[in-house]
């Protein structure tokens, strides 16, 4: 029992490192698109993975287009431990930077940093469209939607 405590332990605090509290939303213009991006639900499941609910949208002064989802992090599991799959990213100067950590639903792929800094990329946003997505979104003549949303200084 002690040892099950000890886990659990582990488990909670480790996986702080990669929450963020409440609902985070953040919105970008670009070409006369606002972009949004809010992220709510962080849960950690009984292995340690955390996992949140997303909504993507876009919105110009003729389109509204939307895809929501639940996003689970990236991780191999071996027997009973857990190891959630962090990355290390490098700058065009080679220069590490801050670690993120991937979650995917379906088509979708978001990075978060593993530790927030108020420097840097908060989250990247990546989806595949289907031929229904495309005829829907404001972006037109394109496959795939590749955003990063920063947080405003």
């Amino acid at each position: 029992m002690k040892k099950i405590i000890l886990f659990l332990s582990f488990v909670t605090l480790s996986s702080g490192a990669y929450s963020f509290q409440g609902t985070v939303q953040i919105s970008n213009s670009e070409s006369g698109v606002e972009r949004t991006i809010q992220l709510s639900k962080w849960r950690v499941d009984s292995k340690g993975v955390p996992s949140f609910n997303y909504v993507y949208g876009e919105k110009t002064a003729s389109c509204k287009y939307e895809i929501a989802g639940r996003a689970i992090a990236g991780f191999e599991e071996d027997g009973k431990k857990v190891d959630l799959e962090v990355y290390n990213p490098q700058d065009a100067q080679g220069n590490e930077m801050a670690q993120i950590l991937a979650f995917h639903d379906d088509s979708v792929t978001l990075t978060l940093p593993v530790k927030e800094k108020n420097q840097g990329n908060v989250v990247t946003f990546e989806a595949a469209l289907s031929t229904d997505a495309r005829r829907k979104n404001c972006v037109k003549n394109t496959d795939h939607l590749t955003m990063v949303f920063k947080k405003a200084h």
